[in-house]
């Protein structure tokens, strides 16, 4: 619908207007459907120098056409159809980009400010995240023209070291001998699954079925149903009599009460600070370096390590595969002198 045509102040520029002896500068409508007023004092060439301020680049833009009302729309009208795991990672991933992004229009923002923000990040690996975040933002807002392109792509993001930390069998079971009857329970369960710290704190009885160990992956919501083995089924049931339990979950802490991600955490620092001091381990390793090691054995045994970590694409298992076998070489053999013919 076009804007009414004024038909008074017709010598003041566009957005100013003029009640009794004041000039106002009128701002766009903003989300809440009203116009803000704002004052230009009562002097011509007084407003018409802070009409010239506010219509220059360095203005705040209305509400309504921002990254940070970009970020509000992906995050209202798209969040809820990801995974849970991937809704709250993205939800913290907009908290940072609003404050680094949020007062500028949408297409205001340059491929030299994502490079920017990528550069000074502290956490390279993170700046990547939220960065990825903020082109899906765009992506979907350029289908209902909140923005026109996208200057996140093409710019590289920053190098990102892949861990290689492959833990070993005898690091396994000497860390495992550490811990409690239901902790070597827990790093068992975490080994036997390859699930995620998140699903397996949250796992609970009636997961447990008679078609098997049904799980769903919080970060892709991939659906699995695991086969309970003898050996899966002997994990559980130590589990189970290992702890008392008050609630639904199967890992508990030494009160009944479920782990949170913090406090199960803390529990394996512990755990693994003991191993250091005790000196039955050199070098310490993640909770999360489980599942790796889960994918890297299940590959060695034949299995299929993606159908494991229930990831959509192999490249994503690529990333947990820890190679283990050394390249066999021979030594160069010293020069025979030449035979006198």
């Amino acid at each position: 619908m076009a804007p009414r045509r004024r038909t008074k102040g017709l010598h003041l520029p566009p957005r100013m207007q003029q009640k009794g002896r004041a000039y106002y500068y009128v701002h766009n409508h903003d989300a809440d459907g009203r116009r803000h007023w704002e004052p230009l004092g009562s002097s011509l060439p007084e407003a018409k120098m802070k009409w010239a301020r506010i219509e220059s680049e360095r203005r705040e833009p209305s509400r309504g056409d921002t990254v940070a009302a970009m970020l509000h729309y992906y995050r209202v009208k798209h969040l809820s159809a990801l995974a849970e795991r991937t809704q709250k990672d993205r939800s913290a991933h907009i908290d940072v980009l609003e404050k680094a992004f949020g007062h500028m229009r949408p297409d205001a923002v340059q491929p030299q400010h994502v490079a920017q923000f990528l550069e000074a990040h502290k956490s390279p690996v993170s700046a990547n995240r939220q960065i990825g975040t903020l082109s899906v933002a765009y992506t979907k807002a350029m289908r209902i023209g909140m923005a026109s392109r996208n200057p996140c792509i093409g710019v590289e993001r920053n190098k990102e070291e892949s861990r290689d930390r492959y833990v070993s069998d005898a690091e396994f079971i000497a860390v495992k001998a550490l811990a409690d009857e239901h902790g070597q329970a827990v790093m068992d369960l975490a080994y036997a699954t390859g699930i995620r710290l998140g699903d397996l704190i949250q796992l609970t009885q009636s997961q447990v079925t008679d078609d098997g160990l049904v799980l769903r992956q919080g970060k892709t919501g991939q659906r699995q149903v695991m086969e309970i083995t003898p050996e899966l089924s002997d994990v559980i049931r130590r589990l189970k009599a290992s702890r008392e339990v008050f609630g639904l979950t199967l890992i508990r802490r030494r009160d009944g009460k479920a782990y949170t991600t913090n406090g199960f955490k803390a529990w394996w620092q512990r755990l693994q600070r003991r191993a250091i001091r005790e000196e039955v381990l050199r070098e310490r390793f993640t909770f999360h370096d489980l599942r790796a090691k889960a994918a890297t054995d299940a590959d060695d045994q034949g299995h299929d390590p993606q159908a494991l970590l229930g990831h959509t694409t192999r490249k994503q298992t690529e990333a947990y595969l820890r190679s283990r076998k050394a390249i066999r070489v021979m030594p160069v053999a010293p020069r025979k002198k030449a035979q006198d013919g």
